[in-house]
């Protein structure tokens, strides 16, 4: 008991807010539910909208009790109650990873109206980083979600609701920041090698988070891209799963590239150069 009053202590100290962080942490299960959803159906090209949900084994349709978040996986083991099949962790996985985000993106915003674009975003690139780990494909459906959610960002901080927020020219810069030097890269492999060095998806993606990022952090995103991207592979080496010449996803490690460049660009930047 003392344990937990110390936890809540110490975020009242820091001016957290319980009750929006609870929220915030619903709301990011249901939406995890929902990604685990879009990460099954969107590469297999299914509707997002129906059916309803149904296990993959025997095709029963899932009830409401069969489907809350957490909950229900842990208190079935996460097998089907109709047929007994084994469910993967993973669906556990993305829905509190998917509740951390929505935490830490209202923790980021100051609990402001910025925390819903921010929210999404964040729920857009697990999705993201999901289905590019397992296929090596970035739906467009998606990119086209976050950029949505880009243009409102740049709306909402021309109206002057998200102080602190990129200017709409330098949010264009950073689309543009986070598209061209992966383009140019790209061409010169092409020039060299005669084969792809990234897919358009990764470029994609990093101008539709250009538009939240600015030019400056759309360039620091892409520069924890590559280095998340270099640990992945000596990691890979280290467990001889790595061979020459094969292609690894690359859009997980541009979303870990992103995140770490929306909450810490600023200081970092501020650290190195004084801008």
């Amino acid at each position: 008991m003392s344990s937990w009053w110390e936890v809540y202590e110490f975020l009242a100290g820091t001016g957290f807010d319980l009750l929006l962080g609870a929220f915030a942490f619903l709301a990011g299960l249901v939406f995890g539910s929902f990604a685990n959803l879009i990460v099954f159906r969107v590469p297999r090209g299914l509707s997002i909208a129906r059916p309803g949900s149904a296990c993959p084994d025997c095709g029963q349709r899932l009830k409401i009790r069969d489907l809350v978040p957490v909950l229900s996986q842990l208190f079935l083991r996460s097998r089907c109650r109709y047929c007994g099949a084994r469910f993967s962790w993973n669906y556990l996985v993305i829905e509190l990873s998917c509740a951390a985000l929505f935490v830490a993106m209202l923790w980021f915003s100051g609990f402001s109206l910025a925390a819903v674009p921010l929210m999404m975003l964040g729920f857009a690139l697990l999705c993201i980083a999901t289905i590019d780990a397992k296929t090596q494909e970035i739906p467009d459906g998606l990119i086209i979600f976050t950029a949505a959610i880009g243009v409102a960002w740049v709306a909402l901080s021309a109206l002057g609701l998200i102080p602190g927020a990129p200017s709409w020219y330098n949010a264009l810069l950073g689309a543009l920041a986070g598209f061209a030097p992966l383009f140019i890269l790209d061409r010169i492999v092409i020039l060299i090698y005669k084969k792809d060095g990234f897919g358009y998806g990764d470029m994609k993606l990093m101008a539709a988070a250009g538009l939240f990022l600015g030019w400056q952090n759309a360039l620091l995103a892409l520069g924890f891209g590559f280095l998340l991207a270099a640990v992945q592979v000596v990691w890979l080496a280290a467990k001889k799963r790595a061979k020459r010449g094969i292609y690894i996803a690359f859009g997980p490690a541009l979303c870990g590239g992103i995140l770490l460049a929306l909450w810490f660009g600023a200081g970092f930047i501020d650290m190195l150069f004084g801008w």
